[in-house]
């Protein structure tokens, strides 16, 4: 249940998060989906799986609306937002292990990571 606060909390915090103006002064770097499945972790149910691929697009395409400030895209992902929150309700209970918990909620540190890189 703390996973499903934890997971709940970080949509939260991703889509509801204040926007600091910032000069961008490098076009942001593109990561081919084979290298950036690479990076996510796979688990054997593919819902949870699944689950992963479509939060990891929720950020990389937040993260890239922040950069080009572009407020119709965040209003669109923050309205997305609510359906990954009801999704985590169910996927939370699908993680059994504590090494399927310690896997997951690195992922999620590093998701974390990426959104704060922006706000220093």
């Amino acid at each position: 249940m703390r996973l499903c606060y934890i997971i709940i909390l970080s949509i939260f915090l991703f889509s509801c998060g204040s926007k600091k103006e910032k000069e961008v002064t490098a076009a942001p770097t593109s990561v081919s989906s084979k290298q950036n499945a690479r990076k996510l972790p796979i688990f054997k149910d593919s819902e949870l799986t699944n689950y992963i691929k479509e939060y990891d697009t929720f950020i990389n395409e937040y993260i890239a609306a922040l950069k080009n400030d572009d407020d119709d895209k965040i209003e669109e992902l923050q309205e997305q937002s609510k359906d990954l929150v009801e999704k985590a309700k169910s996927i939370s209970k699908k993680i059994k292990t504590p090494a399927q918990q310690a896997t997951f909620q690195k992922w999620i540190n590093k998701q974390h990571e990426k959104i704060n890189s922006l706000n220093n």
